[in-house]
């Protein structure tokens, strides 16, 4: 019996839901081992190359198949270690769910055709940076790099698809890139000279180019207002918290950017 319509969508949702799990913990082990300077899939040991086990942050007792079913695991065990139950951050489900989000806004706005096959790559590069800059105050340079390059990836695939002349593409990604960037630099020394203290650390400005890669110059305003707007609600936010002063604005250009790619 053939599938009908609906029950592909129903299937595609399904899939989409599942890659974002998958990719949710991928993007949670970056949020546990970039900061810590760990290995992400293989280590050398002995002269041995051995894969890289999920293991308990506390008792570092490797963890079983059953330990590491995305969202799941974490709630059965009560967000504790089922070994020494210690407890076990929530930030890692939130990151996952937050991960199965994003797959599922690209796949409403954009659906499962390959030539956006860059931004579903991109939604746990983006998770990872979020909730790293939110406990670490800094935006590794791997995780930007990569919001870099698979800009290059996406419009890339638009020029195969379009037969747009490839100097086109080109100088839409290196002058957004280069624009975004000196926007960045120029803004943080203007304002930090008024407010007398830093208020955009060099990983925002090199984000800021990796996300001028995807926009294009003339987003450059709607984004700079968007994420200024989102940052003043993340600091306040922050300050109610408890948090301090100082906050990391990370989360808000990374939002600002994600609400931009559908506009």
């Amino acid at each position: 019996m053939m599938a009908i319509p609906g029950e592909l969508v129903f299937l595609e949702y399904l899939a989409v839901i599942f890659m974002g799990v998958v990719f949710g913990s991928f993007a949670s082990a970056l949020i546990y081992r970039i900061p810590r300077d760990l290995p992400w899939f293989y280590y050398k040991k002995g002269g041995q190359t051995q894969a890289c086990r999920s293991a308990c942050p506390h008792c570092n007792h490797t963890l079983a198949v059953r330990d590491l079913i995305p969202v799941l695991s974490w709630a059965m065990l009560r967000g504790k270690c089922r070994h020494c139950h210690a407890k076990i951050s929530i930030m890692y489900p939130l990151a996952e769910l937050t991960c199965v989000a994003g797959f599922l806004a690209v796949y409403s706005g954009f659906g499962l055709a390959w030539p956006f096959l860059a931004l579903y790559l991109l939604v746990p590069v983006l998770v990872a940076l979020i909730f790293i800059d939110a406990e670490h105050y800094i935006l590794p340079d791997e995780l930007v790099m990569g919001v870099g390059l698979l800009g290059l990836l996406h419009w890339g695939l638009y020029w195969m698809m379009s037969f747009v002349n490839a100097g086109h593409v080109f100088d839409f990604v290196v002058i957004g890139g280069a624009g975004f960037g000196l926007f960045a630099w120029i803004l943080g020394i203007v304002v930090g000279k008024v407010l007398k203290k830093e208020v955009l650390g060099f990983g925002d400005v090199k984000l800021f180019a990796a996300i001028g890669m995807w926009l294009g110059l003339a987003k450059l305003s709607y984004f700079a207002i968007l994420s200024g707007a989102l940052g003043i609600v993340f600091g306040l936010a922050w300050r109610l918290a408890g948090k301090g002063a100082a906050f990391p604005f990370g989360p808000a250009l990374i939002l600002a950017f994600f609400v931009l790619l559908f506009i």
